[in-house]
């Protein structure tokens, strides 16, 4: 679908909100093929996933649309596998872009473009420079307060993505900070030569644990300890056209309640939880206060 086409569809939707859901990490067939009747109206896959044509086409014969996500750190290397995977024709609706680098190589494209939270959307200036630049939504920043969200989704010319559910990453980098002992790039000195996928945690001054992992491409991921969970306080955000799930660990009965919570269950008045989603571990992030 061009840009113009999708954002129309989503500016005409009222009732309900779209529902997102995003992948970090590749998902098998088998765990793709569950997400039927979840009541889904998106997925994100990584761009440079295993697999990432046929998993994008299983979708779209589900009936779901699909937005390829690149990824938010790209050297040279990464850089071609991107632009050697852009020119095939994948029949994805989209591209989540997660920086200066993707949008060059794809904004003279027809396809829909959507900039990630790494493009910091933090007002209305912000989301016109998109626009100019060819881009056709993007995602909020979770840094915003509820105030600073309605005004810039009211007044923004495109189309706006607010992240409600999961695991929020902090930070991206390619310096490890994992201490093996055959390490390649402290022998080396130069970062990104391992891809060995690691876990662990950092733990800051005050105890505080953040889950730290490092992917197949050898990127370092740091996440909030807590889990994102806005509730029904965002059914107030009238200009948001899309809501996110973040996908990190959730087991596939987790999920079909976490978006039958946001596609149905969230909009009856009692706006009580369903059963096996609580709040405990979780946080709203900064909706309610903002950032000082």
């Amino acid at each position: 679908a061009g840009r113009s086409e999708l954002s129309i569809q989503l500016q005409t939707a009222e009732a309900k909100k779209r529902v997102s859901l995003a992948f970090e990490k590749m998902p098998d067939h088998q765990f793709l093929a569950l997400l039927d009747g979840l009541g889904l109206d998106q997925v994100v896959l990584p761009l440079l996933g295993e697999g990432v044509a046929e998993k994008t086409a299983l979708l779209k014969d589900l009936g779901i649309a699909v937005l390829l996500k690149t990824p938010k750190i790209m050297d040279d290397q990464l850089t071609k596998k991107v632009r050697r995977l852009v020119s095939k024709e994948m029949n994805q609706d989209g591209f989540l872009i997660g920086n200066y680098e993707a949008l060059h190589l794809l904004n003279k494209t027809s396809s829909y473009l959507e900039a990630d939270q790494s493009f910091n959307l933090f007002n209305t200036l912000a989301t016109r420079a998109l626009k100019e630049w060819g881009i056709g939504g993007g995602v909020l920043s979770p840094e915003l307060s509820e105030t600073e969200l309605k005004e810039i989704s009211e007044h923004s010319e495109i189309t706006m993505v607010l992240p409600v559910y999961g695991s929020q990453e902090l930070m991206v980098s390619k310096k490890c900070l994992f201490d093996c002992k055959s390490c390649l790039e402290k022998k080396k000195g130069t970062t990104g030569l391992c891809r060995q996928e690691m876990t662990g945690k950092l733990v800051d001054e005050r105890g505080f644990a953040f889950p730290v992992e490092r992917d197949d491409q050898g990127l370092i991921h740091v996440y909030n300890g807590d889990t994102l969970f806005l509730r029904e306080e965002i059914l107030e955000l009238k200009g948001v056209d899309t809501w996110r799930i973040q996908h990190h660990n959730e087991s596939i009965e987790k999920l079909r309640t976490i978006v039958g919570y946001y596609s149905q269950e969230i909009y009856d008045k009692h706006w009580g939880l369903p059963e096996g989603l609580g709040t405990e571990g979780t946080t709203r992030g900064s909706f309610r206060r903002g950032v000082k």
